[in-house]
C-alpha cells in the first residue's frame, strides 16, 4: 500500500513567507518578545532549508564539470545521491542554464550533462557545416555519445535558449566573404552565443 504524503498547495509555497512575516507584524503589535522570537524561529527555518539545497546544486555542478558527458544515473552513482534527487535538481539547473556554458538535456526520460568544452567543440563543428551525422562521428568517440538523437537535442536545447546560431545565416555569410565564425549577438543590451 502507498503511503500518503502531504503536498503543499501551489499557492501555498509561493506566498508563506509573507504570510510569516504577516503574522510576525501583526504580533509585533500586539506582543515584541513573540514577534522576535517568531522572527528568530523563521529566519533559522530559512537557514535550514534553503542553505544546504544551494550548497548541493553549486557542488552538483563542480561535480558534472569535471566530466564531458555525463547522466543522471552515473551522476547518482558517483556522488552516492539517489537518482530521483538527482534528476530533480538536474531539472531546476536546466531550467536555469540560459547564460552557462555547459548545457544539460533532457532526452528519454534521462538528464545528460554537456561540460563548456564539448559544447565548445560542438558549436565549432555546426558553424563549420557539419551535419548531425558527422558531428556525432565526430564527437563520439571523444565523449561517448551513445545515438544520434543527442545531437539532435543538444542542438535544440541550444537554439531554445538562443545559443546557437541558425546555419542558413552562416552559410550566407560564407558566400559573402564575411568572417563564418559567429561574433556574440547583442540584444536589449546583453550578450548572447
Amino acid at each position: 500500500m502507498k503511503k500518503k504524503t502531504f503536498n503543499v498547495p501551489g499557492f501555498l509555497k509561493n506566498i508563506w513567507p509573507f504570510l510569516i512575516i504577516s503574522i510576525i507584524v501583526i504580533t509585533f503589535f500586539l506582543n515584541i518578545l513573540i514577534a522576535i522570537w517568531i522572527t528568530i524561529a523563521f529566519l533559522m527555518i530559512l537557514i535550514i532549508v534553503y542553505i544546504p539545497s544551494l550548497s548541493l546544486k553549486s557542488r552538483l555542478v563542480s561535480v558534472m564539470n569535471k566530466y564531458l558527458r555525463i547522466e543522471d544515473r552515473e551522476l547518482a552513482h558517483n556522488t552516492k545521491k539517489t537518482e530521483d534527487l538527482i534528476k530533480e535538481l538536474m531539472h531546476e539547473l536546466s531550467l536555469k542554464q540560459k547564460g552557462r556554458g555547459w548545457l544539460i538535456v533532457h532526452l528519454n526520460h534521462r538528464y545528460i550533462f554537456y561540460n563548456v568544452e564539448t559544447i565548445s567543440n560542438y558549436k565549432h563543428l555546426y558553424y563549420r557545416g557539419f551535419t548531425d551525422k558527422q558531428i556525432f562521428e565526430h564527437m563520439s568517440a571523444s565523449i561517448n555519445l551513445k545515438t544520434r538523437s543527442e545531437v539532435k537535442a543538444i542542438e535544440t536545447t541550444l537554439k531554445f535558449h538562443n545559443r546557437l546560431l541558425e546555419r542558413d545565416l552562416l552559410m550566407k555569410k560564407k558566400h559573402l566573404n564575411i568572417d563564418t565564425y559567429p561574433q556574440p549577438i547583442k540584444k536589449l543590451g546583453k550578450t548572447y552565443m
